[in-house]
């Protein structure tokens, strides 16, 4: 098999995971494009650490929800609900949300603004799971990485 095909299985492998998790489909999409660039070496380390990286995926996604909900507790709009609200929120987002979905599209600005600064942490962190051997990957500071997404999503808040 060659480096080629053996990566494309890697990818396809790590992809079917993930898409079996309850995350939006703005950061499948993410995880997709991420996944795309990389070599089977390196696809390889991320299977290896491919746990710690879903649990890394989720808290992403659950503090995408939080920052949307302080939004729209913070400004509260009239009803007008997205079209593609499973794009922005999983199914437990959406839950957690429940009925103040109805005014999120009076806060796509907002939302958009969140996506974004999720997308961004994303990239900026996803590369310690590909290049994190499997003894750093066991110390993993998972507090430290959600203390780290928190803070850097702490200005989106403030829009």
């Amino acid at each position: 098999m060659s480096e080629l095909q053996q990566a494309q299985t890697i990818r396809t492998d790590i992809m079917t995971s993930i898409s079996k998790r309850d995350i939006a489909g703005f950061l499948k999409l993410e995880a997709e494009y991420f996944l795309g660039h990389l070599n089977s070496y390196k696809l390889d380390a991320l299977r290896h650490n491919l746990g710690m990286f879903k649990k890394y995926v989720l808290l992403l996604d659950d503090q995408q929800t939080k920052q949307t909900k302080i939004i729209l507790d913070k400004k509260p709009s009239s009803p007008s609900r997205i079209s593609n609200v499973n794009f922005f929120f999983s199914h437990r987002g959406q839950q957690v949300l429940g009925n103040r979905l109805e005014c999120i599209g009076g806060n796509n600005v907002a939302l958009q603004k969140i996506m974004q600064k999720i997308k961004a942490i994303f990239l900026f962190q996803a590369p310690e799971f590909v290049n994190g051997s499997e003894l750093r990957m066991k110390i993993v500071d998972f507090k430290r990485i959600h203390k780290s997404i928190v803070e850097k999503c702490r200005t989106i808040v403030n829009v």
